[in-house]
């Protein structure tokens, strides 16, 4: 049985191919399901979501908020919960109502989780993606949110965002036979209690289009030949990368000391 490819499989391919990505690494994600230990921003977003929907991670467990001795939650997290408030109110001034939390797709090659599928007045059925960030301004950042990172849609900046939009816009025409769904991503800050955004994605047909070709080379890609290398060709080990990755421990190709690079001068 051949494997689906998601949106963020699809983008640690692109990373595996450009060489900056091992391919263990893909591999352990995203075939092996090796669980990685999850950083504080993370947490905090799905602490929110939770808190927010009622949605919970992957692995199915409530997400628990990080304790301080005195007993307080730490400031990220009690930002979060302040954050819902914002949420609350969005909710109801868009009239948003909700259908589904954690919508899975059931494409047979491509896969998507959906936050939140729900209805809109004049819009009819929409998607939501939530995001939590302490780089709301942040233009320069892959994961920034900043308004002007997104006058040139198309850099890579932009598409590493963007493409989500674009896979699950594919997978509710295949599902629902919705032609280009309304899709919106609410983001909220994570450095202050306040600071959120909204951001509508329109996308044109012959995008949409472009994105299912994509899609469909990089289901080829994954199964016809990236799933029958070896970790010899897998591997593509970096020090910086090697001394944070979980499997480092049982990986005979880790770089345990940083190589020297070559600096010509004439």
């Amino acid at each position: 049985m051949k494997k689906r490819i998601s949106q963020s499989l699809l983008k640690s391919l692109q990373d595996f191919q450009r060489k900056k990505k091992c391919g263990l690494v893909v591999k352990a994600q995203y075939v092996d399901y090796v669980e990685f230990p999850s950083s504080e921003a993370i947490q905090m977003g799905h602490y929110f979501e939770f808190l927010a929907t009622g949605g919970l991670p992957r692995n199915g467990e409530e997400p628990k908020p990080k304790v301080l001795k005195s007993g307080k939650l730490a400031a990220g997290f009690e930002r979060m919960k302040i954050q819902v408030e914002n949420y609350k109110r969005m909710e109801q001034f868009y009239g948003l109502e909700i259908e589904h939390e954690g919508y899975s797709f059931s494409h047979p090659c491509f896969s998507g989780v959906a936050d939140i599928v729900g209805t809109m007045p004049g819009l009819g059925k929409v998607i939501i993606d939530l995001k939590t960030t302490g780089l709301l301004d942040n233009r320069w950042n892959d994961f920034g949110w900043g308004d002007e990172k997104f006058e040139n849609p198309d850099s890579d900046g932009a598409m590493r965002l963007l493409v989500q939009a674009l896979q699950y816009k594919m997978l509710a025409k295949h599902e629902w036979g919705i032609a280009n769904i309304p899709f919106f991503f609410w983001v909220f800050s994570t450095t202050n209690e306040w600071d959120c955004k909204v951001f509508e994605v329109e996308v044109d047909e012959e995008r949409l289009e472009l994105h299912e070709k994509q899609m469909w080379k990089a289901h080829t890609y994954l199964n016809e030949k990236f799933l029958r290398m070896s970790d010899k060709e897998l591997a593509q080990p970096e020090y910086r990368d090697c001394v944070r990755c979980p499997i480092m421990e049982q990986c005979e190709y880790k770089q345990v000391v940083p190589l020297p690079k070559k600096v010509f001068v004439s």
